[in-house]
């Protein structure tokens, strides 16, 4: 009996590692920030 318990342990991980990772379906439309790279000094003069 211990051995099933064992065996449906190891399927339900091998089931859950192989599980694809959630993609966002919007990605591609979502914005992205950039750093502009400005000195602070430059930036108040």
């Amino acid at each position: 009996m211990s051995l099933w318990t064992d065996s449906a342990v190891l399927l339900r991980t091998m089931a859950w590692l192989d599980m694809p990772k959630e993609t966002q379906l919007l990605a591609g439309l979502q914005s992205r920030q950039m750093e502009l790279d400005l000195a602070v000094e430059k930036m108040y003069e």
